[in-house]
């Protein structure tokens, strides 16, 4: 009778033991996946459409370089083509081309390429060589 105890209590106490472990086992999994879940909803918090952009676009410098030959040269009756492209990550090139007054020997009017860089400060593109631009339009 002694052993029979013995093996009933030791059987009990082997499968409380089993039993413990796999509901800690089962609870480690379920954390995992709330985790997981926590995660992907953290995310997705903000939906790309939601975000606001700051960057400009072509169409930005294009009309703040027109604004700036309206200032500079007075009239935009001069101003041919602009010519716009992004040179890196806050920086743009642009490039002016003004028809001057004069035609050359074969009777052509006669063109003047301005080259200008600009580095993107907030939204406002501020250009750094305007020297030339600024004597062509005198």
């Amino acid at each position: 009778m002694n052993t029979r105890l013995l093996l009933g209590t030791l059987g009990i106490f082997t499968t409380l033991i089993l039993l413990a472990y796999s509901c800690s086992s089962d609870r480690s999994y379920r954390d995992e996946y709330i985790q997981l879940l926590e995660e992907k909803l953290a995310n997705q918090s903000l939906p790309e459409s939601l975000e606001v952009s700051t960057e400009l676009t072509e169409e930005d410098v294009r009309i703040q370089t027109l604004d700036l030959l309206s200032f500079a040269c007075g009239s935009s009756s001069q101003i041919s083509d602009v010519r716009v492209r992004k040179s890196a990550q806050d920086k743009w090139s642009v490039v002016v081309v003004l028809s001057s007054d004069s035609i050359d020997q074969y009777g052509f009017e006669v063109y003047d390429k301005i080259f200008l860089t600009g580095v993107v400060n907030g939204d406002i593109l501020e250009f750094k060589n305007l020297e030339e631009l600024i004597e062509i339009c005198e």
